[in-house]
């Protein structure tokens, strides 16, 4: 068949096919009666005009070759499609006409992407309305950044429900050790004989800590010598100026994440290390008291993931132990733990002597 003749009977079978389109263009709303936000989105949901092009060539040649007698039911179903088919082609080259209206690359006709679905709010219980595929023009672009905004605020939402869930817990700093300064234990310590020079550096250097916390330490030293002392005058100089610090010792944390083991309902594991990894600042006191020998690996692995949750979210802490470092704190800690304490803390050796011991009578405290 020559192009003449595909032509005039195409143009024979639109003829036919008008009062079917008629009904159709009354049931399809028009461009008048659509909000734009309506149009884009029919808009968007259409295929590629070559696709309808090919689909109408092939039923045109379908209704063609049917019998010129019969085939009725056939006939009126190519035919209903061929009607559906141009509206649908008619729809395709509006939207390739409108695309000309927007940047290169752009597919939301304005919208900013497309697919709608539900993201978490900034709150628990709260939603917000965004595409699943955003688009990569600016009013696209700008919308992810919304969306960005929102989701580190409900991140930052969870972490100070993490610290509210810890500070109501067992992890909180001691009542012992809430009197405690740095000034303090620099009292206690000299009253117990230590060394003024030793104390006067690490006053100094806890100082200087408080003033910029950014780096982790490590507090090691004989037991008795004021290690947890020294590092509450620390998390409680940083509480008097707003900082949220949490307070847990070793053994009790491994304990009470050994107690979830096998049990139904309650804190798991995870709502544990969760809670500790969440607080804006972290003492873990008493590391390596806490070892048998059948246990060393299971706990390395907890610290590990503790230590290495707070390396990553880029969170100081506090360590304290009886260990020299190197590799007995690194036996014990775990290697892959002790490798980032060698990036992130400073190793702080605190001297002196027992504060368990009976002070020493000196001139200016008789």
């Amino acid at each position: 068949m020559s192009d003449e003749q595909r032509t005039s009977e195409m143009t024979s079978l639109a003829e036919a096919m008008r009062p079917i389109k008629e009904r159709l263009r009354e049931l399809i709303p028009e461009a008048l009666h659509e909000t734009a936000e309506e149009r884009a989105d029919r808009l968007k949901r259409l295929p590629p005009t070559e696709l309808v092009d090919r689909t109408l060539t092939q039923l045109a040649a379908a209704h063609r070759d049917l019998p010129a007698v019969g085939m009725v039911k056939a006939r009126a179903r190519i035919e209903k499609k061929i009607a559906e088919l141009e509206e649908q082609h008619r729809q395709c080259v509006e939207r390739d006409v409108a695309r000309l209206d927007f940047p290169d690359n752009c597919f939301c006709f304005g919208t900013g992407g497309v697919d709608r679905c539900a993201y978490n709010g900034a709150k628990a219980g709260e939603f917000e309305m965004f595409w699943a595929r955003f688009c990569p023009c600016p009013v696209g672009q700008a919308q992810r950044a919304a969306l960005a905004e929102i989701r580190a605020e409900r991140a930052s939402w969870e972490r100070d429900r993490e610290v509210e869930k810890a500070l109501r817990e067992h992890m909180q700093v001691p009542g012992r050790l809430k009197p405690f300064t740095l000034e303090s234990w620099a009292e206690e310590s000299l009253a117990r004989g230590n060394d003024a020079a030793v104390v006067s550096k690490l006053l100094s250097l806890g100082r200087a800590w408080v003033e910029d916390p950014r780096r982790w330490l490590v507090l090691w030293g004989l037991m008795g010598v004021g290690k947890t002392g020294y590092a509450a005058g620390l998390l409680n100089a940083l509480a008097a100026r707003g900082v949220t610090c949490v307070f847990i010792s070793t053994p009790d944390l491994l304990g009470e994440i050994r107690a979830t083991y096998g049990q139904k309902g309650g804190k798991s594991q995870e709502d544990i290390l969760n809670s500790a990894r969440a607080a804006p600042l972290l003492l873990l006191d008493d590391v390596g008291a806490h070892y048998t020998r059948e246990e060393e690996g299971w706990a390395a692995e907890i610290l590990y993931r503790l230590v290495n949750g707070r390396y990553d979210d880029n969170a100081p802490m506090i360590l304290t132990c009886n260990l020299r470092p190197g590799n007995n704190l690194a036996e014990r800690l775990g290697v892959r733990s002790y490798d980032r304490l060698i990036e992130v803390a400073d190793f702080v050796q605190i001297k002196g002597p027992s504060l368990r011991r009976t002070p020493k009578l000196t001139a200016s405290r008789t």
